[in-house]
Parts: C-alpha cells; structure tokens; sequence
C-alpha cells in the first residue's frame, strides 16, 4: 500500500477511494499528500456524511453577504488552495453539488454563493465512498460526468482484517502521532502486536488507531505490555503466548541444530547422532532452517 500511495503521490490527478468505514481511507488521502509536492500546502477534510445538505455548498463553496445581516464565509475548497481537499462519504453530496464539484475540476474555479464573479481554485481533490464506484453509479447516487473526472486513479481498501500484515505499520504510524503530541516515547511490545493480530477488527483501521489511543494511556511506562490492551482484546492473550513460544522453540531448535554441526565438524552423520536424531530427519529440518551443512556453503 505505501509504494502504491507513493506512486499516486507523484502525479497531479484526482483518486477515487472506496472501502468500508473506517478502513483508513482519509488516513490513506492524508499520506497522498505527504509524499506530494503539495505537502507544504493545506490538506482539509470534508466529511459530507456529518453535513445537512442545505449547508453543503457553503460549507464547500463560501459565501458572500447579499445583506448586512449574513457574514462572509471562506469555503474549505478556498482553504484548501495550492494543497488538497479530501471529500469522505461522496455519496452523501447532492447532485446538484456534484455538478458545482465537476465545474470546479472543469474550469478551476468556483463561485460562492451570494456572488457574481468567480474565483479561481487550486486543489488536488480526493473523494471517497464506502461502496464501489459501479455500485454507486448504477443507483444512481454519483453523477457520471464527475465519476469520469474522478477515476483517473482508483483505489479500493481492503478491511483490516483482510491486510493484518498492515497491523504493526499502522500502529508505528499511531504510536508516532501520539509521542508527537504528547511529547513522550511509547512502544509497542512484541506480545501485545501478537494479540492484535488475533482480533477481527470488524471497526477496521479506525478501531485501531482508538485501542492504540487507549492503550497508550492505559500505559504506565514507555512500553505498551498486553495488561495494557483494552479488556477486549486481551482475550487473545493466550493465543499470542502460544504464539510466542513456537517462535522461541524453532530459534532454539535451530541454534541446537547449528551448535551440533559446528561440534562434529560439519558431519551431519555425527551431529544427528549428537542430537539422536534419524539422518534423515537431520536433514529434513537442516532443509527446513537453511542451514548450510559446510562451514563455507
């Protein structure tokens, strides 16, 4: 996913994100931006779902009094100038709105309401939805002029239960912004990495970063142990220990395997019989570890 969302960052186009909630699509705009030559602008999010939709387009566009009575209001697109503007949950726009959003990407200019002139944009823009893009076409949600300025890049994510090889990266990222805002060093044991891989994550990446959130202050040290973890999650502390004590006893087992060879002087008849071991299952686990059976093989 990094290299992906590094090779998207190097080109000025529009991405469309799909994904369950919470799979960590703003957090995936959010890393578009910041491996692109846009980083040092604004990177503003909208999350249209948490709209009514009778303020949506100054929330998006701005406003311009007609009267003493109203107040001038910057829209996020304007904030968002030189930099990009994350739209979550595109489903929830109206279509009319998705009509100013395509003029927007057609002309890079907007008008706010209330005014006459237009004002000319600047931003790389990223929507997401929760469902795919065929699906959300063929209901008739999204409006297919802007879907086809959109899908320059498509991007769907998987849930986190699907990619828990992603768990102990996501958690570094948390773990991060925690030390960074709170000025302190927390880490992560080993164990209670082992114990959130055991879990479902059905709240997806948005779960995580909420157990590492607590964990952290949970913590009474530098280091997160699984006493630490959410009650929930803690169940699963017995099968990490297990976990734990295969990978002990296979480094043990190959360290036996090793220090047998070295001993016999890299006979393998001799080490088996050392280890009273079959020559044949010797090698089967000699094969196993890639162990070499000479001293410079």
């Amino acid at each position: 996913m990094r290299r992906t969302i590094q090779q998207i960052s190097a080109f000025y186009v529009n991405v469309f994100l799909s994904g369950e909630e919470g799979t960590g699509k703003e957090l995936v705009a959010e890393s578009i931006h910041r491996f692109s030559n846009r980083k040092e602008k604004p990177f503003v999010s909208f999350s249209a779902s948490l709209v009514p939709k009778n303020q949506m387009a100054v929330e998006l566009f701005g406003r311009v009094p007609s009267t003493q009575d109203e107040e001038s209001k910057k829209g996020i697109i304007e904030e968002a100038y030189g930099g990009t503007l994350f739209i979550d949950d595109i489903e929830f726009v109206p279509h009319e709105i998705q009509g100013q959003l395509l003029q927007m990407l057609d002309t890079a200019s907007i008008v706010p309401e209330g005014a006459f002139k237009k004002r000319s944009v600047n931003v790389r823009l990223i929507v997401a939805a929760r469902q795919n893009a065929d699906v959300l076409l063929k209901s008739g949600v999204l409006r297919q002029d802007l879907y086809y300025r959109l899908n320059a890049i498509q991007l769907s994510l998987p849930p986190l239960r699907d990619r828990l090889s992603d768990i102990p990266l996501l958690v570094k990222h948390f773990l991060h912004s925690w030390n960074e805002e709170c000025d302190q060093q927390k880490n992560m044991s080993d164990e209670c990495i082992d114990c959130l891989l055991q879990h479902q994550w059905f709240g997806n990446v948005r779960e995580l970063s909420d157990v590492v959130m607590k964990s952290c202050l949970l913590s009474q040290g530098n280091v997160i142990g699984i006493a630490d973890l959410p009650q929930e999650l803690r169940r699963h502390q017995s099968a990490a220990e297990i976990r734990s004590s295969k990978k002990q006893l296979k480094s043990l087992e190959e360290n036996l395997l090793k220090q047998a060879l070295r001993t016999s002087g890299y006979n393998p008849k001799e080490a088996a019989s050392k280890l009273n071991m079959s020559l044949s299952t010797f090698y089967r686990k000699l094969k196993l570890y890639n162990i070499p059976t000479k001293l410079h093989e």
